[in-house]
């Protein structure tokens, strides 16, 4: 079963942990203001906006790590591309390269495995992975590979191309991230 990264479902000790954390956050909520615990049954409604949130917050969690994941993705590809190897042979040895840098089971490496396993073409899995994700740079790079693919277009030129534009953005996004949370700390 493919992955929607626009969903998320908590597992069974993440809901737990929602849980008490909400209800400790309604139950000082309710201590530092009101004092008075029947006014707790009335923070039930806090709980689910708090899970809802919680579930938004780790939705675009997920999708940012996969974005770094991807940039790091097309990094790999565009050197085994470069080192003469074709396509499907580069993410052969983009996967073995992932592998050294994340987890087994971090999402990446876990797709580019299954693509290897089943033989889907590349273009097909770049794709279907830039329609679940629903993250801009994956759809707008499986889109120009697609028809560079089909069209036969210069793959390591647009490789070598999408990878530093790629990276040049995420690294921009980064540095904004890094001067908001100074800021924020500096506010504090």
């Amino acid at each position: 079963m493919k992955q929607n990264y626009a969903e998320y479902h908590f597992s069974k000790t993440e809901i737990l942990k929602y849980l008490i954390q909400s209800i400790l956050l309604c139950g000082v909520m309710d201590y530092l203001f009101y004092q008075n615990w029947w006014l707790m049954l009335l923070t039930v409604p806090v709980t689910v906006l708090f899970m809802r949130l919680k579930k938004k917050g780790l939705i675009r969690e997920r999708k940012r790590k996969l974005n770094y994941q991807f940039k790091d993705a097309l990094n790999a590809l565009s050197v085994a591309v470069q080192a003469g190897y074709s396509v499907e042979n580069a993410v052969a040895a983009c996967s073995r390269d992932l592998e050294r840098l994340y987890p087994k089971e971090t999402d990446i490496v876990k797709i580019l495995f299954a693509q290897l396993r089943v033989s889907v073409p590349v273009e097909e899995l770049l794709l279907s992975l830039g329609d679940r994700s629903g993250i801009e740079d994956v759809e707008n790079f499986a889109a120009v590979f697609y028809t560079a693919k089909r069209t036969g277009g210069d793959m390591n030129r647009i490789i070598q191309t999408s990878a530093r534009m790629l990276g040049d953005k995420i690294d921009v996004r980064k540095e904004i991230e890094t001067t908001l949370a100074a800021k924020k700390a500096e506010q504090m």
